[in-house]
């Protein structure tokens, strides 16, 4: 009996791994100075917006049902031939372009780097005029390219500046399984 039990409860696991599985799909930015930029998309993001020239490319991803211009979570691949540029800076850029959409309300934290060239902040706007928004950004250091991923979330307006949950944007950030990889030469 035990053995049946042991046997049933690996079949349910393995069902179980099996149907998380097929709903997650990876979405690759390929054949982009030779760099393959690739994460696991949560399961009911959609494809909303794609984009890609010979120096930059943009890559945003929504739930099904809403749209890049109605939305209350979205995720952006971006990746911009870098001319000396560094993460840090590139981080800071899009941090300066949440303070200037709210000076009173933003907020900010770096969340430090890695050891794969990267570097992770959140930034938050409580008030952006019709809602709030915060997003994890992680800027990753390419050969000649500077990569990001984001994850941005939307919610209502708030006078007072956001605080981070920290625990919430790392298992955002560990759950879509970043990778940076040269392209294979297939």
């Amino acid at each position: 009996m035990k053995n049946i039990i042991v046997c049933l409860m690996c079949f349910l696991s393995f069902a179980v791994k099996a149907q998380i599985s097929s709903e997650e799909t990876r979405i690759e930015v390929v054949s982009f100075n030779n760099e393959r930029l690739s994460i696991l998309k949560p399961a009911g993001f959609i494809l909303g917006y794609r984009q890609q020239t010979p120096n930059a490319f943009i890559v945003e991803l929504v739930p099904q049902g809403q749209s890049v211009h109605n939305w209350q979570k979205m995720i952006t691949l971006t990746g911009n031939r870098s001319s000396g540029a560094s993460i840090e800076g590139a981080l800071d850029f899009v941090g300066g372009k949440y303070k200037n959409a709210c000076p009173t309300t933003y907020s900010s934290k770096g969340l430090g780097f890695t050891p794969s060239s990267s570097a992770r902040g959140w930034v938050s706007c409580g008030n952006t005029g019709q809602n709030s928004e915060q997003a994890l950004i992680v800027m990753i250091q390419g050969e000649g390219a500077i990569y990001s991923v984001q994850w941005a979330e939307r919610g209502l307006k708030q006078e007072q500046k956001m605080m981070l949950d920290e625990q919430k944007w790392m298992n955002k950030m560990i759950a879509l399984k970043m990778n940076l990889s040269p392209q294979s030469s297939k």
